[in-house]
């Protein structure tokens, strides 16, 4: 099954398209990526958000108070890892992950290991 994503530098919205309807962010800054997630937490109840991880390979759910879903995807765009519920208080390293995508756990569908993601960068507007 192919997935197509737009992804947005600096902050700015991508869309994941075919897989699900929610919106996910890039983060890129220091202190974007060292909260990560976490950031999100008090506006997940109400929207499902993914954030993504450009050049990233290793994953820590310090901090957190629920369990995430996880994906990492090589260069080529292929998801070489993809965890359901990883409890809080976890760390991982996926060796070949380019990127790394996550959300808060739930019940709908996510990447599947062996998909061919299409990764297409746009300029912020």
């Amino acid at each position: 099954m192919s997935v197509s994503i737009q992804v947005v530098a600096q902050g700015h919205l991508l869309q994941l398209s075919a897989k699900q309807e929610n919106k996910a962010i890039l983060l890129d800054t220091f202190w974007e990526r060292f909260w990560g997630l976490k950031a999100y937490e008090a506006k997940s109840d109400k929207q499902s958000f993914v954030v993504g991880f450009e050049r990233c390979h290793s994953v820590h759910t310090f901090c957190m108070r629920r369990a995430i879903d996880i994906a990492a995807i090589d260069l080529l765009g292929e998801v070489i890892a993809s965890y359901k519920h990883v409890d809080p208080s976890s760390i991982m390293t996926i060796h070949k992950a380019y990127w790394i995508f996550e959300r808060f756990s739930c019940d709908e569908e996510w990447f599947e290991v062996g998909e061919r993601i299409e990764i297409i960068k746009n300029p912020p507007r």
